[in-house]
């Protein structure tokens, strides 16, 4: 992200008969002193935003093309005072296809992330039925990104957003063409997204489905690492065997990508989404695979304003004649290709699955559409990369662990250290029961839980259960004491031979 940054906005689509195309921005009388740069910008307003007070910006009623376009930064958005600038120029280079509703619109707050959500409200001019649609647009990529519609009142486009930076408004291309709109590159469940399923963690105990989500779409769209390996043929976060519970560093990356990233957007998310209304979240899916055919993400529940909800990513957008499908990858179902079906006539149908893999499913009804850019702070999330890089991620908030052996013939206990090389060689049935995990939690050990894998019983082995005969390798799952909160894991190696 620059360290300027700016919000370009532009709505468009077809124009409803008898309106003009808006793509200028000329200078008012009553803006004369505010004269166009060189390069054909007109500046609109100048105000400055307070941490006590913030700032609210509404411009007059007059003939021009932003007439009662209004900017509302609250108190506590930003932790110093903020100059605002607001300018329009000409929507130029846009992607083919794009038909402008107004200028481009660049709202300088000196980049980066606000702490509250910024409220925009931009003239467009045209019937609801219309379904402007807005996007942040980048100049400099030419990429689109949407941003979901919080509200449209008498032809006024509202929408909340945490940062502005250059962007761009588009309704979809009418008429919609029966077609595939896929990503490029190819997402591919099974190759690009976590072999381990949404099953909750120390650190989200209810799933991490919005960080598998938000780290599955940094690294499928970033060039460095996708260029070299998908996410399944990475050594750092698959390990190529059937134990994806030791898929330590994957699993704490997407943990911390939720908790540094995504639980700090949700309630702000939520907010931002007012507005139901699936033709409009329909556009936006279909819209912006077309212009820019990355991943987008999705949040779906049960109903509006429900208190569970769930994260999916859309790879591939069908068209058919009376509808289509959004085709997702689900946290909770790795390696498969899903659907959410959607109909012209009755919207989106209800997609059928869970919050986690427990078993419970939902009928979830809401679909709405993420900005990807507010759930994806990319210079956050490539910090956190750094981390995995160095074996660090999750450090001071995943508690260290670690693994004891009580030996009953010298009446002493071994903290286990365990490294690919080591073979433990045992002929005790009771080996097993007398391994135990413990947790640092506030500077003292605790007693943990510990759940044991292996090839032969997947779904985990009692403590209680001898190893089995022959050289095996085992997954040592350390847990919360009263809970099966996958914590951290161990690779164990043991030979057991029978007296």
């Amino acid at each position: 992200m620059r360290e300027r940054s700016f919000l370009a906005l532009c709505i468009t689509g077809s124009v409803v008969a008898g309106s003009a195309l808006l793509g200028g921005c000329p200078a008012t009388d009553e803006h004369a002193h505010l004269a166009p740069t060189a390069e054909g910008v007109t500046v609109l307003a100048a105000q400055t935003a307070t941490p006590e007070d913030g700032v609210r910006i509404e411009l007059a009623q007059t003939d021009q093309p932003l007439s009662g376009m209004s900017v509302r930064i609250p108190r506590d958005a930003f932790a110093e005072p903020r100059a605002v600038v607001i300018t329009c120029r000409d929507a130029v280079g846009l992607p083919p296809g794009a038909e402008p509703l107004s200028p481009l619109i660049s709202i300088d707050v000196g980049g980066g992330y606000a702490d509250r959500l910024l409220d925009v409200t931009i003239p467009v001019g045209v019937d609801k039925s219309e379904h402007p649609l807005a996007c942040y647009w980048d100049a400099d990529s030419g990429l689109l990104e949407g941003i979901p519609t919080y509200e449209y009142v008498e032809g006024k486009l509202r929408i909340k957003v945490r940062h502005l930076s250059q962007s761009l408004v588009v309704l979809r291309p009418p008429p919609a063409k029966k077609g595939v709109l896929e990503v490029q590159p190819a997402f591919v469940p099974g190759r690009d997204d976590f072999p381990f399923p949404n099953y909750g963690s120390y650190v989200e105990p209810g799933g991490f489905c919005d960080g598998a989500v938000i780290a599955a779409l940094w690294y499928h769209t970033n060039p460095e690492l996708r260029g070299s390996y998908a996410v399944r043929e990475h050594p750092l976060l698959f390990d190529g065997d059937e134990y994806w519970q030791n898929d330590v560093l994957g699993i704490k990356w997407v943990v911390m990508a939720g908790e540094n990233v995504g639980e700090t957007t949700r309630g702000k998310l939520d907010a931002a989404s007012k507005l139901r209304h699936d033709q409009r979240t329909w556009d936006h899916f279909r819209t912006v695979l077309h212009f820019t055919r990355r991943p987008q993400i999705a949040a779906i529940y049960p109903f509006q304003n429900a208190l569970i909800g769930h994260a999916v990513l859309v790879f591939r957008a069908v068209v058919e004649a009376d509808g289509g499908y959004l085709v997702i990858w689900d946290p909770n179902y790795p390696g498969q290709e899903r659907r959410i079906e959607y109909s012209v006539v009755d919207g989106f149908k209800p997609y059928v699955g869970g919050i986690d893999p427990s078993g419970t499913t939902y009928e979830f009804h809401w679909v709405s559409y993420r900005c990807t850019s507010t759930m994806l702070e990319r210079e956050r999330i490539a910090e956190l990369w750094q981390r995995v890089q160095a074996g660090t991620i999750g450090k001071g908030t995943f508690p260290a662990s670690r693994l004891l052996w009580d030996d009953p013939a010298l009446g002493t206990t071994n903290e286990l250290t365990l490294d690919a090389e080591m073979l433990i060689e045992t002929s005790r049935a009771d080996w097993f029961a007398r391994l135990r995990a413990e947790l640092l939690i506030d500077g003292a050990w605790q007693p943990a839980g510990l759940r044991i894998y292996d090839s032969a019983d997947p779904a985990g082995v009692h403590p209680q259960t001898p190893p089995r005969v022959g050289e095996h390798a085992y997954v040592i799952v350390v847990t919360p004491y009263d809970s099966f909160d996958w914590t951290d894991a161990f690779r164990l190696h043991l030979r057991y031979t029978q007296d």
